[in-house]
Formats: C-alpha cells, sequence, structure tokens
C-alpha cells in the first residue's frame, strides 16, 4: 500500500497530462478530476458487467506499473549502477504511461459507447 501511495503521488501530476491529452485527442470531455471517474465504474457496474471488469483488469494493470516506478527507484538506490538503475526508472516510467493512456481511452471510448446504447433503449422503450 505505501509503494502505490508513493507511485501514486510521484505519477499524478503526469497523468493528468495523459488524460487531458487523451480527452483532446478524442474530443471528449472526461471531466477526470471532478469524481467521473467513480461515476464511471458505477455505470459500467450497472450497465455493462463486462466493461466494468475490464476496466479493473486494465487499471490493476496501471498500478502494477506504477508500483515498477517506486521499485526501479529503490534498487537504483540501493543495488544497481545509477546509469542502469535510471534506465529501468525510464523504461518503468514509459511503460506505465502507455498503459495509463491506454486505459483511460478504453475508459472514454467504453463510456461513449455505453451512453449511446443506453440512449437507444431510451428511445426504443419510450416509444
Amino acid at each position: 500500500m505505501a509503494i502505490d501511495f508513493f507511485a501514486w503521488a510521484l505519477t499524478m501530476p503526469i497523468k493528468r497530462q495523459i488524460r487531458r491529452r487523451t480527452e483532446k485527442r478524442y474530443g471528449i470531455d472526461g471531466n477526470w478530476a471532478h469524481g467521473s471517474g467513480v461515476a464511471r465504474q458505477a455505470k459500467f457496474a450497472i450497465y455493462a458487467p463486462e466493461l466494468a471488469k475490464e476496466a479493473n483488469m486494465r487499471s490493476s494493470r496501471d498500478r502494477i506499473a506504477r508500483g515498477a516506478i517506486i521499485n526501479s527507484t529503490l534498487a537504483t538506490i540501493f543495488y544497481l549502477p545509477i546509469p542502469v538503475g535510471i534506465g529501468f526508472i525510464l523504461i518503468s516510467l514509459l511503460m506505465w504511461a502507455g498503459f495509463e493512456r491506454l486505459s483511460y481511452s478504453y475508459e472514454l471510448k467504453a463510456e461513449q459507447i455505453l451512453n449511446e446504447k443506453i440512449k437507444r433503449e431510451e428511445v426504443t422503450t419510450n416509444a
């Protein structure tokens, strides 16, 4: 838990940038900083449980990659030669950033498609 907390704190500024760029790329207002991620997860759980499972799996992968950043840093401090350790830290950061972008892209697009499906079903039900 401590490693995940430190990794979360370290990556939060980068995560904000990744998510803003991803939103801009897709032309979607993810509104992620205002808790919409929680609403998105709840919507997935209620309307599309398989989406919720997939999003959870992707989130776990992101946390593991985030932990690798801290582990690489600790290994650099205590065991590895500095140039090798810095290489591992950079690789870990790039790996995490890639996973974060892919996971958030998936969440945004899945929510967009789910919203469209819900609208179609409401129109059909009300017709």
